[in-house]
């Protein structure tokens, strides 16, 4: 019952975030609201035992998206960012209105026929998850389903997922720098060009950053059994990367440049399509990882497979996401 009422907290204080943010005129502030509705997501989802999923979810929609969405501002004009001050009362509101209510009717009547929460005797209980249940651990090795099945029964998903994620980090790259290799066009905002200049808040990313990338590998590789994996890992070790950035500015040059984001986003779904090939090579299907010709138990093999795609994951999300920020905050290096 607790966790029920609990469940419902959040989930009222998830309504709430967004409709502060829908009502707020300064897009920054409806930025931060969002973040705010992003970590009471991944607390809810901590509720309902989704782990993984709250992972993703804080790392992803409460750090990353919410700094992509500054970078973002920061590239406009005043005048842009007050967009909602001058559509205030405009019949932009009552056309949202009437566009969302038969959204919403369409919803109610589909969820209507949707089994109930954690019904035994719907379909995915009754046949998927069963097998991933009883085979799962016997055939991956992994004790976390979550990675036996994203990583391994699903591998094509994954991949495809992979995909996805470097042709938004490209097309992000190439729609915002353009020409410019990134700066700004002019009467736009200035970007990310100076850090918080504060040698306390300097001293601390310091200490915390050698941390953030032990806990990125300590993700990646026990993700099998916890939650946890490669994607997770990545937004970890590219969230210590940008807080350098942000922490320090463009003034001073970073090891990491945005060459080497591009290339570690290139090498991410190549590492992961070159697994799935090598498979096939040697008489097995694509992401058939048991057809690696490893000197080791064929469940092994699989988690060695798996380890395999799921560092892919993580170089090409580092990679991807670092690109991003660089593109957004006009991070000029000079490499890119």
């Amino acid at each position: 019952m607790i966790d029920v009422l609990v469940a419902l907290l959040f989930l009222l204080l998830m309504v709430v975030c967004a409709v502060a943010a829908l009502r707020v005129k300064d897009l920054l502030a409806a930025v931060i609201i969002f973040g705010a509705f992003s970590f009471f997501s991944a607390a809810f989802f901590v509720v309902q035992d989704a782990l993984d999923v709250a992972f993703t979810e804080a790392a992803v929609g409460a750090v990353i998206t919410t700094v992509f969405f500054v970078c973002a501002i920061r590239r406009t004009t005043p005048r842009v960012r007050w967009i909602g001050r001058r559509q205030r009362g405009s019949y932009y509101e009552p056309l949202a209105l009437l566009l969302l209510v038969p959204a919403l009717v369409v919803l109610l009547q589909a969820a209507a026929d949707l089994p109930p929460v954690g019904d035994g005797a719907s379909a995915p209980f009754t046949h998927v998850a069963p097998y991933y249940i009883e085979q799962g651990h016997e055939q991956t090795g992994a004790s976390n389903l979550v990675t036996a099945v994203l990583a391994d029964y699903r591998g094509y998903d994954t991949l495809g997922e992979l995909t996805v994620i470097f042709t938004a980090g490209v097309a992000c790259l190439l729609v915002v720098s353009g020409k410019d290799g990134g700066s700004p066009r002019q009467g736009q905002g200035k970007g990310v060009r100076f850090g918080v200049g504060s040698p306390v808040i300097d001293a601390a990313s310091r200490l915390l950053v050698p941390f953030m990338w032990l806990f990125a590998t300590y993700v990646l590789v026990h993700g099998h059994e916890s939650p946890g994996g490669g994607f997770q890992g990545g937004v970890i070790l590219a969230a210590s990367i940008i807080l350098l950035r942000l922490v320090r500015g463009g003034e001073r040059r970073s090891a990491f440049t945005s060459n080497h984001a591009l290339t570690l986003a290139c090498a991410g779904p190549l590492l992961y399509g070159g697994i799935g090939v090598a498979s096939l090579l040697f008489g097995g299907n694509f992401l058939d990882y048991g057809a690696l010709p490893l000197p080791l138990d064929p469940t092994e093999v699989r988690v060695i497979g798996t380890l395999g795609i799921e560092t892919g994951v993580m170089v090409g999300v580092t990679g991807v996401l670092v690109l991003i920020f660089d593109t957004l905050a006009s991070w000029d290096d000079g490499t890119v």
